[in-house]
C-alpha cells in the first residue's frame, strides 16, 4: 500500500557522487512545492566514502532516507532498491548531477492525477542556461539509425515528442509506481545504458491506453560537463545495445551493422568538419564492430 501522505518519492542513486549530491539535494529543498508530501531516498551503490557522505546528508537533512547498497549493481539495480522502499504512488528518478531550477513537483503530481493512464512524464533538459539537452531520444531498434539521429535532434529542438518511437531521457523523469512494478521494474541485466528505453517499451506494451508525455514547460538542469568519447564506455554501451536488441527480437548482426553505420556517419562528419577530436576512438570502434561482424559470419 502507498502512503498517501507522500505524493512523490524522489530516488537518487549515487556512486562516488560527493561532488554532486549536496547541491542536488539543496536544489530539491529549494524548489520543493510539496513540502512534507515529498519523500527523498538516496541509494549509494557501494561508494568509496559512503559513511562520510551519508553522515553529512543526515546532518543536513535528517528526514532523507539513506540506503547503503552493498554492491554496485548499476543504475537499474540501485533504482529498483530505492523504489521498493518508496511510499508514494509517483516516483521521480533523478541523477545526482541533476538540479531542479524551478518548482515542478506539484505540477507533475497534478498531471498524474488528471490522467490515470499517464505512466511516464518527462521534462525539458538543459545543459546550462542557454544550451538545451536531449530531453528524449529516438529508439533506433526498429528504424534507420542515421535517420534516428536527425529525427532526435530536430524533435528536441522543436519540443516534439512521439511516444511511439521515442523515450524520455533517464537522467530525470517521473513514473507511476504501479506501472513500473507491473512492467517488471528496471532490468538489472542492464548495468548502464538503455535502461530507460527498455522500461519505456515494456510499460507502453502493458496497454494501448497507457500514455507517456513530455512537458516542455517543466525544466531541469543536467550538468553533463565536458564528456569526451571513451572507447571503454562505448563498448559498455554496445553490450547494452546488443542485450536490448536480443531481448526484443533483433539479431546481433543487425544491431552491430546499425552501430557500425552510426560510427561511419560520425567519422564522415569529422572528416567534413576537419575535426580530429574523436577520430582515433571512432576508428577503434569501427574496427571492433567489423571484427565482431566478421566473427558472426
Amino acid at each position: 500500500m502507498y502512503n498517501h501522505m507522500k505524493k512523490i518519492s524522489i530516488i537518487i542513486v549515487t556512486y562516488n557522487s560527493e561532488d554532486h549530491i549536496y547541491d542536488c539535494l539543496a536544489s530539491i529543498h529549494k524548489y520543493n512545492d510539496l513540502n512534507d508530501h515529498l519523500e527523498i531516498i538516496v541509494v549509494d551503490n557501494n561508494s568509496n566514502d559512503c559513511k562520510t557522505v551519508f553522515k553529512k546528508i543526515s546532518e543536513l537533512y535528517p528526514h532523507i532516507n539513506l540506503i547503503n547498497n552493498p554492491i554496485n549493481g548499476g543504475y537499474g539495480q540501485g533504482n529498483n532498491l530505492g523504489i521498493e522502499k518508496a511510499s508514494a504512488p509517483i516516483i521521480m528518478i533523478m541523477n545526482p548531477d541533476v538540479r531542479l531550477v524551478e518548482p515542478i513537483l506539484m505540477d507533475a503530481y497534478d498531471s498524474f492525477q488528471k490522467n490515470g493512464n499517464l505512466a511516464i512524464l518527462g521534462m525539458k533538459q538543459w545543459y546550462n542556461e542557454k544550451t538545451p539537452g536531449l530531453s528524449f531520444d529516438v529508439d533506433s531498434l526498429d528504424s534507420n539509425p542515421i535517420f534516428s539521429i536527425f529525427k532526435s535532434k530536430i524533435s528536441n529542438k522543436l519540443n516534439w515528442f512521439d511516444s511511439k518511437t521515442m523515450y524520455i531521457n533517464g537522467s530525470c523523469f517521473f513514473v507511476r509506481k504501479k506501472y513500473f512494478d507491473l512492467a517488471g521494474k528496471f532490468d538489472e541485466s542492464l548495468f548502464l545504458y538503455c535502461e530507460e528505453k527498455d522500461l519505456h517499451r515494456r510499460i507502453t506494451s502493458l496497454s494501448p491506453k497507457i500514455s507517456v508525455e513530455f512537458n516542455k514547460k517543466m525544466n531541469y538542469l543536467h550538468l553533463v560537463g565536458d564528456r569526451t568519447l571513451s572507447y571503454k564506455s562505448s563498448l559498455n554501451l554496445l553490450e547494452s545495445e546488443l542485450y536490448y536488441a536480443r531481448k526484443f527480437g533483433v539479431s546481433e548482426s543487425d544491431c552491430l551493422h546499425k552501430r557500425l553505420r552510426i560510427i561511419q556517419f560520425y567519422l564522415l562528419l569529422q572528416f567534413i568538419k576537419r575535426q580530429k577530436d574523436n577520430s582515433n576512438v571512432l576508428q577503434q570502434l569501427k574496427n571492433e564492430y567489423k571484427r565482431r561482424i566478421n566473427n558472426l559470419q
